[in-house]
């Protein structure tokens, strides 16, 4: 894996079907690329914004209610994005040291920067099949896709920390974004952001 490999769309989808086949493979790849911070923060603005462009798509193809005026919604899950991506690099880079892990902030960052490019392809393949009128097709994905989410994740924080059970660190993930969560929850309440009811 090479970077300049990655930005072709052939590239990005070759190593999206490895990362899902071969997961603890393409964490080590990404790792050894030892890609400099300030070089993993633009991969981060790069993956988010084409995130938030893809939601927008999806927004326009499946018209949401209105939630009355103020900050588009796929601006604000951009933004929320990042910050859970941020956060959750520094939880997986601290957590894991306290467990023995070997892993740093850098190379959790990096992971979750590729972790998202991966799942761009998914809302790609989203898109085009609502575009074609499978929208089951789109939703299955979708409900599919959370469960491949997590479980690439354990199999990435591993080869990060060097564990040895990915099960142990699949459930200790989950735990952490239950907590992580739910502290979240209460932020955003303090703050005064609040859901919105018709």
């Amino acid at each position: 894996m090479n970077l300049s490999e990655i930005l072709t769309l052939s590239g990005l989808w070759r190593h999206t079907r490895d990362s899902i086949r071969a997961p603890q493979e393409a964490a080590q790849a990404v790792l050894a690329l030892n890609l400099p911070r300030n070089v993993l923060w633009l991969g981060l603005a790069l993956v988010i914004t084409l995130s938030t462009l893809l939601a927008s798509a999806v927004l326009l193809m499946v018209p949401m209610p209105e939630a009355g005026a103020g900050v588009p919604m796929p601006v604000v899950m951009g933004i929320v994005q990042a910050v859970f991506l941020v956060l959750v690099s520094l939880g997986i880079a601290v957590i894991g040291a306290r467990f023995g892990g070997k892993g740093d902030f850098d190379g959790a960052l990096a992971l979750m920067v590729w972790l998202q490019a991966v799942f761009l392809v998914v809302q790609a393949f989203q898109i085009a099949a609502i575009a074609i009128g499978l929208s089951v097709l789109a939703d299955i994905v979708s409900l599919a896709s959370i469960p491949l989410f997590f479980w690439l994740m354990a199999q990435f924080v591993t080869v990060l920390h060097g564990f040895s059970s990915v099960w142990k660190t699949f459930w200790a993930i989950i735990m952490f974004l239950i907590a992580f969560a739910f502290l979240l929850s209460l932020v955003v309440t303090s703050f005064g952001f609040v859901p919105m009811m018709p």
